[in-house]
């Protein structure tokens, strides 16, 4: 009898905690779609959005001066090109953009060691010279029981910096944010371009220039770069490995 009623009681136990469990993961799963839907990497999903004009052709040799006044406000998003050459930016020359951003506008510079990295999404060219001329950066941390958010979107062809700034989000109990790993990863988004820019140029021959998307998949644990080519007849991924530089590719058919 007494072994009966232990049994009951460890099985009610168990019960108790899948159930527990099960809800957890419901009530997890249900913060990630409204995540999704109130996406933190689109500045259209924050109230709090500024604009701050830029010099695309002397911003990087006005930083390095110790130059302080290299963003001024905007009121509104110009669209016209200013860019007078073709901007070929390293990921350490557009981490250098935004901490320089985050320390003029909030006395903030964006430390990797103090924000995480939900995802970065950068354009380009794969042509020589190689580089990114575009970036869309989404910084986070923990605050008690939520996420702040913030966005950094640096467009130097039009020389503006949009960013979205305040956003919350409930943390989930156990599948939490993941971040990209750019202090820790040996290889660098430029990297992965000088990787598979000749490989890129052996496989296709382009008719126009060799542009390129990379970037990491938000909130999902990024292990790799992931390299879009444009130009090419046939749509290619390219997946680069953060830590080794290995890569493989595959085509997608148009």
């Amino acid at each position: 009898m007494m072994n009966q009623r232990l049994v009951r009681m460890l099985g009610g136990i168990v019960v108790f905690f899948v159930l527990v469990f099960a809800a957890i993961l419901i009530y997890d799963n249900h913060l990630h779609k409204r995540t999704d839907l109130n996406n933190p990497s689109l500045t259209s999903s924050y109230r709090d959005v500024g604009y701050y004009k830029i010099d695309p052709d002397t911003i990087l040799t006005s930083l390095n001066n110790g130059a302080k006044n290299v963003f001024v406000p905007l009121q509104n998003k110009p669209q016209e090109e200013v860019a007078n050459i073709p901007i070929r930016w390293t990921q350490t020359d557009i981490l250098g953009i935004t901490s320089a951003l985050g320390e003029s506008i909030w006395g903030d510079p964006m430390d990797l060691e103090d924000w995480s990295v939900y995802s970065i999404t950068l354009e380009g060219s794969c042509d020589s010279p190689i580089g990114f001329d575009f970036a869309n950066i989404t910084y986070f941390k923990t605050v008690g029981e939520t996420y702040t958010t913030r966005v950094i979107m640096i467009e130097p062809t039009i020389g503006v910096v949009t960013v979205g700034n305040g956003g919350t989000y409930s943390k989930p109990i156990l599948q939490e944010w993941n971040s990209v790993d750019l202090l820790g990863s040996k290889i660098s988004a430029y990297d992965a371009l000088q990787i598979t820019s000749e490989d890129v140029k052996s496989h296709f021959q382009f008719k126009n220039k060799c542009g390129v998307i990379m970037g990491t998949p938000e909130n999902n644990n990024p292990k790799n770069w992931y390299l879009h080519v444009f130009g090419a007849s046939d749509s290619v991924v390219y997946i680069v490995n953060l830590d080794t530089g290995s890569f493989t590719f595959q085509k997608v058919n148009k």
